[in-house]
């Protein structure tokens, strides 16, 4: 598996809109090949600053995305809500067994 999250600071007064906008590219994106999941995440210590959670299959199935002109697309859909362009963030995510196994 694959997680790459998208570092957002939210224009003021906009939280409605922002919150469409991921609903918008997290149903667009389900579509895409390798897709796992999104997750929009609020930070609790302060009303701007937003983390948006995208799972992949697999860093390969990522960078397909990442070199279209589909993520320019979902660039779009979100960047419009937000006071500056959102950063990324690459994880790989080990497999990790169960304790007891």
């Amino acid at each position: 598996m694959f997680v790459a999250t998208a570092e957002e600071q939210m224009i003021p007064g906009r939280r409605l809109e922002l919150e469409a906008a991921h609903h918008d590219a997290v149903t667009w994106l389900g579509k895409e090949p390798g897709f796992l999941s999104g997750r929009l995440l609020h930070f609790a210590g302060g009303p701007y600053r937003y983390v948006y959670e995208m799972s992949w299959s697999s860093r390969e199935e990522w960078e397909r995305f990442w070199e279209s002109d589909r993520f320019t697309r979902l660039r779009e859909i979100i960047d419009g809500q937000l006071a500056e362009p959102f950063t990324l963030t690459l994880y790989n995510v080990p497999t990790v067994e169960k304790a007891g196994k």
